[in-house]
């Protein structure tokens, strides 16, 4: 399986589940079945930027483009709240929260945790604990980050499944121990996103056809129809 193809898995579940958040009713359960779907979406994208951070002969233009998409992500949700009063950015203590939709910050986040974890230089290599804790206050906080590290770094399959257990049994189960403490986990649908394992261990090293335009496209464009779908039509 080469890589465009895991993006194209990554970009049909990601919208599978951005369909159920915004049209369907929460205590269904076509929507908790599409929302475990979805939990598919984000490891692989994670998985992607790890590989992108090994193979890239340009780190810091391939960071460029994701900060710029997560900018032009950002202004886009501002002016959804401007104007509808449905808040879906990742800035911290912004009130009334709907959903922290902007994953791009925390891929970039994580690709900097990588360049910083591997530098030639002791003092550069500590930096990446302020960057882990900056990750609690984006989308799947220091799992998002704690992922992106995980593929990054440890190249068994074995390891690589059994900290990605851990990691998400801890994201999952946190919020039920600290009920009262914000950015310490996600939701019990979480754990799910184990599936993707068999899909990212397919992972053949090609790269395939290169669709990295579409996604940066499609990621903002796909938010922001189905918003005014919700807001609109139901």
């Amino acid at each position: 399986m080469n890589r465009s193809i895991l993006k194209w898995i990554a970009l049909i579940t990601m919208t599978i589940d951005h369909f159920a958040f915004f049209l369907l009713a929460n205590d269904t359960v076509i929507y908790l079945v599409l929302r475990v779907v979805g939990r598919l979406a984000f490891p692989i994208f994670a998985f992607m930027i790890a590989e992108g951070f090994h193979h890239t002969k340009n780190i810091w233009g391939y960071l460029k483009r994701l900060l710029i998409l997560g900018a032009v992500f950002e202004v886009m949700v501002l002016l959804i709240y401007q104007f509808y009063g449905y808040n879906l950015s990742v800035i911290p203590f912004f009130p009334n929260n709907v959903a922290r939709m902007n994953i791009m910050f925390s891929l970039a986040l994580g690709l900097v945790g990588l360049y910083l974890v591997t530098h030639e230089k002791r003092n550069v290599r500590y930096l990446v604990i302020p960057a882990a804790l900056l990750s609690v206050f984006l989308p799947y906080g220091y799992y998002g980050f704690g992922l992106i590290m995980l593929f990054g770094l440890v190249k068994d399959n074995q390891v690589r499944m059994s900290l990605f257990v851990t990691l998400s049994l801890i994201y999952t189960s946190l919020p039920q121990i600290f009920s009262g403490v914000s950015f310490i986990g996600g939701s019990p649908w979480q754990v799910f996103a184990v599936l993707s394992l068999p899909l990212i261990f397919r992972y053949n090293g090609k790269k395939g056809w290169d669709i990295k335009w579409l996604f940066y496209v499609y990621y903002p464009l796909h938010v922001l129809v189905l918003f005014m779908i919700y807001y609109y039509a139901l």
